[in-house]
């Protein structure tokens, strides 16, 4: 027997105890009233009959236990005072301020769990909840635009987004389809302008773009593994390569639009500083760098690529100096 079954059956026996003396005060009413006016004293029992009175008693408790039925608590567990439920079942629950306003919901949709927090102004400005693929949270702004987002992407990686006041993602972090770690800029109309992350082949790179979307500026690992930093026009063109060459030694390389080296800045293979300068038909036509002596030397080619001047020092320091004219070198110092 429960709780309640406990009550009902009390408050039974309390209303059949004070029905049962309410009848007896009447019948002794009647009693005295019908000497007093010196006739005889009706048989009370013959007219209502005890039964009749038990039944009437029976069924006013009956009545007055099914009202109490109705305000007593009845589904779910009962709680002593001060006692903290270990749940609460709900499909939405809602916190107000002191004004009435929905500041807090907390509900369930087609997707899972939803946490709403919402301004004075009923805008909301942060969501914890499932989008299609996973977890999410968004942050707003206080007129409910969209600034930040953390959540999960398509290829299953975590994902980071600030958005700009007009809702447009301008940066984005988070893992490639491969795995690897990313991480965009963008401008307010939506193009991509720095990519920092892994490439195809698992290098780190970092790229600088145009407002127009083109490549600029990459710093990446060479295919020998040494850095690489590479400008490009505004036509996707190489201009311009920093890095090492197949020795490992440090190489600058300064190219047309047309993809011709021009201008090369390096070490020489006695492991001298050399500069070489290069005509638009690809043939070497100035070169500065060290001798084998180990002085300086300057030296001149014609459109063909054949040497036809040359200025230095010898091996005993001194300056030496020729040219070539109608075949035959002529010179000082020789």
């Amino acid at each position: 027997m429960n709780d309640l079954e406990i009550q009902i059956k009390k408050l039974k026996r309390i209303a059949l105890i004070a029905i049962g003396a309410s009848i007896t005060a009447i019948i002794m009413v009647v009693a005295l009233r019908g000497g007093g006016g010196g006739g005889s004293v009706p048989d009370l029992s013959m007219e209502t009959g005890k039964g009749n009175v038990t039944k009437l008693a029976e069924k006013m408790v009956d009545t007055a236990a099914n009202t109490a039925a109705l305000v007593t608590p009845s589904a779910g567990p009962q709680f002593a005072k001060g006692e903290v439920k270990e749940s609460v079942q709900t499909k939405q629950l809602q916190i107000t301020n002191d004004k009435g306003v929905v500041v807090m919901t907390l509900s369930a949709d087609k997707r899972g769990g939803r946490i709403e927090v919402k301004n004075n102004q009923s805008f909301v400005t942060t969501l914890i909840g499932q989008s299609d693929i996973g977890g999410q949270m968004v942050s707003y702004s206080g007129d409910g635009k969209k600034v930040f987002s953390v959540g999960t992407t398509k290829s299953g990686n975590g994902t980071f987004t600030i958005s700009s006041k007009d809702g447009r993602d301008i940066v984005v972090a988070g893992g490639s389809s491969r795995g690897d770690g990313v991480f965009l800029v963008n401008t307010n109309a939506g193009t991509q302008v720095f990519y920092t992350g892994a490439d195809d082949s698992g290098n780190g790179r970092t790229t600088v773009y145009s407002k127009r979307g083109k490549a600029v500026l990459s710093a990446m690992t060479s295919s020998t593994g040494d850095g690489l930093v590479e400008i490009y026009s505004k036509n996707d063109e190489s201009l311009l390569k920093l890095g090492a060459d197949a020795s490992g030694n440090g190489s600058l390389m300064i190219k047309t639009a047309g993809g011709k080296n021009l201008i090369s800045m390096g070490t020489s293979k006695e492991g001298n500083g050399a500069v070489t300068v290069r005509s638009g038909a690809d043939k070497d036509i100035v070169y500065i760098g060290g001798a084998k002596s180990g002085g300086g030397t300057v030296q001149a080619f014609n459109k063909a690529g054949k040497e036809v001047s040359l200025m230095g020092s010898d091996d005993s320091g001194e300056g030496v100096s020729r040219a070539l004219r109608s075949g035959k070198w002529a010179g000082v110092g020789e």
